[in-house]
């Protein structure tokens, strides 16, 4: 096997950064929106490599313009009597986070604070937040609702799930987005074709060129240009979009200089951290980013899984059994309600979505409600959605 040459080994070196750089780790309880071609309206599934009981590794899009939002749903139910360490719905995964299940009553949490990525309650666990950034926030969110009255608490909820569903807000940080960053695409693809293509041309001597100290020097040259003014576009997008973020406007910075895969795949870093600090709904994401016809899959997808979660779809494990039932309860009355409202202004019913799938063969007899796995026999189990029971396929 002939050996690599320098020049060889470099273009190896870049990309296996840049097949690096189009890596996301997907922490439990994050959802993950991935464009494709640089457009969300034909985007897939983003595609899991591996995985844990942490997270999950995926592929986000493979071109300079293309872009992952993160959407970090609430790990927590929560309602006036008080807050359940433990969310039944797992809409774009079948790995629920692990959660303890523990109840906490609002007088418990006015000493909220976060701890890494981990909110505590003094030394007692709530849950396990996407980043450290969330993690702060959602603590400072439970540590205000448990300092208000019992009136102002209920109306702060309210405003809260509200919150869950503002697609205005999503629009308006996508649009910011797409503003700032033409000029990192337009040199990002350049920077790309002069890196892979005509650098490989011009090595093995395809283009009519000669190769010689002063062509090697002016490559040079083109490529350093096309590197530094990407990075320092990319500068002036992160100012803009995340003005008080200095330490991730460095870290971006030096890891732009060191390596030209960093601002190749800039934009999907800025989207990555759009939405770092909300918590919202898949479905919100959804309905900002994709065509009627995606949405309204998606949605059929939420609905059933928040009918028919994943097994079990309560807390094997709970201090108060009876409170931690009752603040599920509460907050899957309001939720179904809010899903409702919205899926209407989409002109989605909620009852359409649980419809029974058509049978894929003549020994198909029931399927999982949730996953529309079919099965041949009657009164099976999915082990895929945890041991949910299935459904008879005709009635």
């Amino acid at each position: 096997m002939p050996s690599l040459s320098d020049v060889e080994w470099i273009f190896v070196v870049l990309v296996l950064l840049y097949a690096w750089e189009t890596l996301v780790w997907a922490r439990s309880g994050v959802a993950v929106f991935v464009s494709r071609h640089g457009s969300f309206q034909n985007r897939h599934p983003a595609i899991r490599l591996t995985g844990n009981d942490h997270g999950s590794l995926l592929l986000s899009g493979v071109l300079p313009s293309d872009m992952t939002l993160l959407c970090h749903e609430v790990p927590i139910s929560m309602s006036a009597r008080g807050i359940a360490a433990f969310v039944p719905a797992s809409p774009t995964s079948n790995d629920r986070p692990t959660r303890s299940g523990d109840v906490f009553t609002w007088q418990q949490l006015t000493n909220c604070r976060a701890r890494e990525r981990d909110v505590r309650s003094g030394e007692q666990l709530i849950c396990t937040m996407g980043s450290t950034v969330m993690a702060d926030h959602f603590a400072g969110v439970l540590r205000e609702l448990a300092c208000l009255s019992e009136q102002a608490r209920i109306d702060q909820i309210d405003q809260f799930y509200c919150g869950l569903f503002n697609t205005d807000e999503i629009s308006q940080r996508l649009d910011r987005l797409r503003a700032l960053t033409p000029p990192i695409r337009r040199c990002a693809h350049l920077m790309l074709a002069w890196i892979g293509p005509i650098g490989m041309l011009l090595y093995y001597g395809v283009l009519p060129l000669k190769v010689d100290n002063q062509t090697t020097a002016t490559y040079i040259v083109v490529l350093f240009a096309l590197w530094w003014t990407t990075v320092a576009l990319v500068w002036r997008a992160h100012c803009c979009l995340f003005q008080d973020d200095r330490i991730g406007r460095f870290k971006l910075i030096a890891c732009s200089l060191l390596s030209p895969a960093v601002p190749l795949r800039a934009i999907d870093y800025l989207s990555r951290q759009l939405l770092a600090k909300s918590l919202l709904h898949p479905l919100a994401v959804s309905a900002t980013i994709d065509s009627p016809d995606r949405l309204r899959d998606f949605a059929h997808r939420v609905v059933r899984d928040f009918v028919y979660p994943l097994a079990p779809d309560l807390p094997e494990e709970s201090l108060d059994p009876a409170l931690g039932i009752a603040i599920l309860e509460d907050c899957r009355v309001d939720q179904r309600e809010r899903i409702t409202q919205f899926l209407a202004a989409h002109n989605i019913a909620f009852e359409e979505s649980l419809k029974p799938p058509r049978a894929e063969d003549e020994y198909s007899l029931s399927y999982c409600p949730r996953c529309w796995q079919q099965f041949e026999r009657d009164n099976a189990v999915c082990d895929r959605c945890g041991g949910r029971a299935t459904l008879p396929l005709r009635v």
